[in-house]
């Protein structure tokens, strides 16, 4: 009887061990899937952010581009501006040369 129980305890610890084997075995394999999915996950995470950051950088450039513009464009205005006042100043300089004069007449007529 002895052996007989033996042989059916070495069958069954046989099963248990071929069971616990397969639990095993399934969990691996849902573990190895679920890092999969988490790796798929991350590398997706990465390129949006990736993509992301070079959107932001696109709308930086295009952002210095306009600032760049602006500021030339400012920059021609200033110059306008000068040139303007100057050319002001340049006709002016006759105007105040004939009203000396008239001044001077004037003063020496009285």
């Amino acid at each position: 009887i002895n052996s007989k129980v033996a042989s059916q305890l070495k069958e069954s610890e046989g099963q248990m061990q071929g069971y616990i084997n397969g639990r095993f075995a399934d969990y691996d394999k849902y573990h190895q899937a679920e890092l999969k999915a988490a790796g798929k996950d991350a590398q997706l995470m990465v390129l949006h952010a990736k993509e992301g950051t070079e959107q932001s950088l696109e709308d930086l450039r295009a952002q210095c581009l306009r600032l760049q513009s602006g500021h030339q464009e400012l920059a021609r205005q200033v110059e306008e501006s000068f040139f303007a006042i100057s050319q002001l100043r340049s006709a002016d300089q006759p105007l105040q040369s004939l009203s000396l004069a008239r001044a001077r007449s004037d003063r020496k007529s009285t």
